[in-house]
């Protein structure tokens, strides 16, 4: 259910994280059948029962599937489907993999809650019927234009195949255990295979197989479940405990890392992880592809007042270098070199350290850089001071730009284009 036809995928929050999911067990109610007999789509079998879970999930067997078949067991299995959709309130048809004439292909934590509860009630081979209401559905916001907010659906869905994704057992890193040392700001990280050759750099691209668990073993996520390599670049690894991790250790090699919240997401809450949560990973660099080395960063250095060129909108800013050539419009891709900090010098942002410079339009970034890079020409280097209202504004960028923020670049103007 996405929040755009076809309507089966939904949203997972950031980088993978996925949201959780009810299981069989959580079933505590029946209701009989004839009290839904006027549902959309396959009749329900005389004598069958709705079965109403915890979270309010109704569910009824249409056709059972044999015995000994697959059920998905997890969040991050896959599986096949075919489905048809309706709104229960006028029973009319909102999406159907059969009128597309091929099924749904997905994660069961990619959907719906109330679908990915469901699909682990079934077995391939199965047909159920589905009472999903709003909460576990699309909530509030809907999924205009055909799903309006708070609408509970109906779905018919026919569960045609899965595949049950295997993942390491959870273990927790403790101190004192054997090949187990705490790292820089307390991230505890136990060596299960070393590796081999230098070990990765902060510019690296690496392939890595990484599972996910909160301390009490409760599974978060596994790049296991994607049938393809996942390959992170070390640059915009947004855990900085895992960053940190993955500089330990060498291609083939195999770490449990416990990390501690204030290196995770802090107090932030993401998707199945509460604020202020510890961390604990399983990670396997299966290659590692060099980076460029980064280049030399400059210093920090608010321009006095005096040396300020202030415009009508507030932006401020003073040259360094004229460069020479035809500045950029509005519209045009720039390739620069940055350095941002805050006004007292704390950095958020460089391409130096990256070790190599950065493409975009310029229609495309803060409104104070839009302006400012208009007044440069190729080979141009500027600092700039630009307000919070011509930048993040009174939501900031957490956790690194606070709310209203007046921020101070650096900016080298490479060329026009990428």
């Amino acid at each position: 259910m996405s929040r755009a036809l076809p309507l089966l995928a939904a949203a997972l929050l950031g980088a993978a994280i996925l949201p959780p999911a009810a299981t069989a067990q959580d079933a505590n109610a029946t209701q009989d059948a004839a009290a839904t007999a006027t549902l959309p789509g396959d009749p329900i079998p005389a004598g069958a029962k709705i079965q109403t879970t915890k979270s309010g999930l109704q569910y009824v067997v249409l056709k059972a599937g044999p015995e000994d078949a697959k059920s998905p067991k997890s969040i991050l299995d896959n599986f096949s489907a075919h489905y048809t959709g309706w709104l229960k309130s006028n029973g009319q048809k909102f999406d159907s993999s059969y009128d597309r004439g091929r099924p749904l292909e997905m994660s069961v934590g990619g959907v719906i809650p109330g679908w990915s509860e469901g699909l682990q009630l079934m077995k391939v081979g199965s047909k159920y019927k589905f009472i999903i209401p709003s909460n576990i559905g699309y909530g509030a916001q809907g999924s205009p234009p055909v799903i309006p907010g708070n609408a509970d659906l109906v779905f018919d869905v026919e569960l045609l195949d899965c595949t049950i994704v295997e993942v390491p057992d959870f273990k927790l890193p403790t101190e004192g255990m054997v090949n187990c040392s705490v790292e820089e700001g307390g991230l505890l990280v136990e060596e299960v295979k070393s590796g081999t050759g230098d070990p990765v750099n902060g510019v690296d691209r690496v392939t890595l197989d990484y599972t996910m668990w909160l301390p009490d073993g409760t599974l978060v996520d596994t790049s296991l479940r994607n049938p393809r390599d996942t390959v992170f670049d070390m640059r915009q690894i947004a855990v900085e405990g895992m960053a940190l991790a993955l500089k330990l250790m060498r291609a083939g090699g195999t770490t449990n890392v416990l990390i501690p919240a204030s290196l995770a997401f802090g107090d932030q809450q993401r998707g199945m992880i509460p604020a202020n949560s510890d961390i604990v990973c399983r990670l396997h660099v299966k290659a590692i592809e060099r980076g460029d080395p980064p280049l030399p960063k400059p210093d920090f250095r608010m321009p006095d007042s005096t040396a300020l060129t202030t415009t009508s909108s507030g932006l401020q800013y003073t040259v360094i270098d004229a460069g020479s050539g035809t500045s950029p419009s509005a519209s045009d891709t720039v390739t620069v070199h940055y350095a941002g900090w805050l006004t007292d010098g704390t950095p958020f942002d460089d391409s130096y350290s990256r070790g190599q410079p950065s493409s975009f339009p310029l229609n495309r970034v803060i409104s104070g850089w839009t302006e400012g890079l208009q007044l440069m020409k190729p080979g141009a280097t500027y600092i700039f001071v630009i307000p919070g209202d011509l930048a993040y504004g009174s939501r900031g960028s957490p956790p690194v730009i606070p709310p209203n923020a007046t921020l101070v670049f650096h900016v080298e103007l490479l060329r026009l284009g990428d």
